[in-house]
């Protein structure tokens, strides 16, 4: 084809043909021009200038102007004629070397372009990178007056790219849904969602789904999504549901009956469900703030085994009365553990790596003088946990199960210091367990614990981040007197990041004389790097200062203070950041 619209561009290309008139046919190459006398023309000059008009102009000369006169104005027309034919021909030489381009960058489009001759494997992975844009983890985001969909807008370009990107379900898996309430507003919302779950076909499912209980039933399209969304839950791999306190018991029972429904229904799936209802499940995200509800407890059962699961993060976990398969577990987050100790737990989950706890609820049949027989650990073996992130309630600080765990690849940290566990089981346990803790986030309540968590502080040299919440400006002060370097060393010398946060009123921070005491430690743990000609470069020892203040006037007076003091660090490099 190309080569054909070449040879129909031949003749325009053709520039030794003779120019021809497109309406006569004659030939525009050759025409008479009336030779003009030079003298008669400067005379025609002088004439004009004296103004005297054909009384100045002799008889034989004004004979001679008339005829001139008519050669001229022939010859002029036919340079009218000759020039728009030249324009006209000149616009069709212009397009055919347009079309002649045209022509040319496709065909070398077609043989040299270099994203035609990536193999397949290779084009899929750049699909794959330009349809998650900006970091996200999602090829389809549906929120309130945006919409991406890149996976979409790439099948736009051309019809290869269609059929290769139709037939690749795992560029259609990926779905953020910020609000359900979108598709009563947005139908069209509605039908881009079920589009991607069809051609997402039975490719594993990562979903962000914002449930919006309000006004729920005012569409139609809010219901199907809801329905849509469950009745694909076997594909489901990493999944955020996020859930308003308000209605969300009804939400979990509705969706536990459906789910319970759906399988019942159907007997293909009963090889899937011998494995787990959630056969390829790895992540789950419900929020941590919701409250036990019935409804919420079903659900849970409902998740119960799931045979990939990695990561869950919720409001509650139990193994009360469920045979629940999560030894592939590394990461869990909630808000309640119900049935077990935190010891029981990470006994129980050798693979995990994080835990976060803030209630702990045992069985009531348990007392306290009978944890450690009833929890299945064998007291006469030390049981080693690969955990490396630990957050727990003061509560779970003095259990006895402690003494038979140990934790040598910790290195996050995050408790409260009460009167009751500073001596207790766990902090022998993790003197014991040799961990190099490197994070310790703190939250401490009474004054006489501060020497404590300085002592823990103190066998600890390799913590890197240090956050600390303290009750009183008194304490507070005293601990940063602690914390300032000397030349014989001091608390965690290589720390590089510092959040402090305290409770007080603006006329306790001159009175406890805050400000200076913080500047001071900071400046005792900084030192500016400089140039060979003396210029600063960066800085050396702590990194980053945080300071989380309660009172906005409390803000404004240490905001000026810690900044004035410590702009030359800062300037350097030092980050300095304040809230209230």
């Amino acid at each position: 084809m190309i080569i054909q619209r070449a040879l129909r561009l031949k003749y325009l290309m053709d520039i030794s043909a003779p120019l021809l008139c497109a309406s006569c046919n004659s030939n525009l190459n050759h025409f008479d021009t009336p030779s003009v006398d030079p003298g008669l023309h400067e005379s025609i000059s002088t004439w004009l200038r004296n103004g005297f008009g054909r009384l100045s102009v002799p008889s034989e000369r004004f004979a001679q102007i008339s005829t001139f006169v008519a050669d001229a104005s022939r010859s002029l027309r036919g340079y009218d004629k000759t020039i728009t034919e030249i324009e006209r021909q000149l616009s069709n030489i212009k397009k055919a070397r347009d079309n002649l381009r045209s022509c040319f960058d496709d065909a070398q489009s077609l043989i040299s372009s270099p994203i035609r001759n990536l193999p397949l494997e290779a084009l899929n992975e750049i699909f794959t990178w330009c349809c998650k844009p900006g970091g996200s983890d999602y090829s389809l985001c549906l929120e309130e007056g945006s919409v991406l969909c890149p996976t979409l807008r790439l099948t736009w370009v051309c019809s290869s790219w269609r059929t290769i990107i139709q037939s690749s379900p795992d560029l259609w898996s990926s779905i953020e849904v910020t609000s359900s309430q979108l598709f009563h507003s947005h139908p069209s919302y509605f039908q881009l969602f079920l589009m991607y779950l069809s051609y997402s076909r039975d490719n594993p499912l990562d979903c962000y789904y914002d449930i919006d209980l309000n006004n729920r039933l005012l569409s139609r399209n809010v219901e199907k999504a809801f329905d849509t969304l469950l009745d694909n839950s076997a594909r489901w791999r990493r999944v955020t549901l996020v859930v308003p306190k308000r209605g969300s018991n009804d939400w979990f029972s509705y969706a536990a009956s459906r789910l319970s429904a759906r399988a019942a229904l159907e007997p293909e799936r009963l090889a899937q469900l011998a494995l787990g209802s959630f056969p390829h499940l790895e992540s789950i995200q419900i929020p941590r703030h919701l409250p036990w509800s019935d409804g919420l407890s079903t659900f849970f059962g409902v998740l119960s085994p799931c045979p990939r699961l990695q990561s869950y993060q919720g409001a509650i976990f139990s193994w009360a009365g469920r045979s629940i398969d999560v030894s592939h577990l590394t990461e869990l987050a909630v808000t309640f553990l119900f049935g077990e100790s935190i010891p029981q737990l990470v006994c129980r989950l050798p693979t995990l790596l994080s835990v976060s706890v803030e209630y702990v609820r045992l069985n009531p049949e348990l007392t306290e003088d009978a944890d450690e027989e009833s929890l299945e650990i064998d007291q006469g073996e030390l049981h080693y946990s690969s955990l490396v992130k630990l957050q727990i309630p003061n509560t779970q600080l003095s259990s006895r199960a402690w003494s038979f765990l140990r934790l040598p690849s910790l290195m996050h940290l995050q408790i409260d210091f009460s009167r009751q566990s500073i001596d207790g089981p766990f902090f022998t346990m993790l003197a014991d367990s040799q961990c190099k803790l490197q994070t310790l986030r703190v939250r401490m309540t009474s004054s006489p614990l501060k020497e404590a968590l300085l002592d823990f502080i103190a066998v600890h040299p390799t913590l890197v981040t240090l956050s600390v919440d303290i009750s009183s400006v008194e304490v507070l002060r005293d601990f940063t007197e602690h914390l300032k370097l000397n030349d014989q060393g001091g608390l965690a010398p290589h720390l590089s990041s510092l959040e402090l946060g305290c409770k007080f009123r603006p006329y306790e921070i001159t009175r406890a004389s805050l400000c200076p005491s913080i500047c001071e430690m900071i400046e005792s743990r900084c030192a500016i790097l400089r140039s060979s000609e003396g210029n600063p470069i960066g800085i050396s020892g702590l990194q980053a200062l945080t300071l989380v203040l309660n009172h906005q006037h409390s803000y404004l007076i240490v905001d000026h203070f810690i900044h004035t003091h410590l702009s030359p660090l800062e300037e350097a490099g030092l980050q300095v950041d304040l809230h209230s």
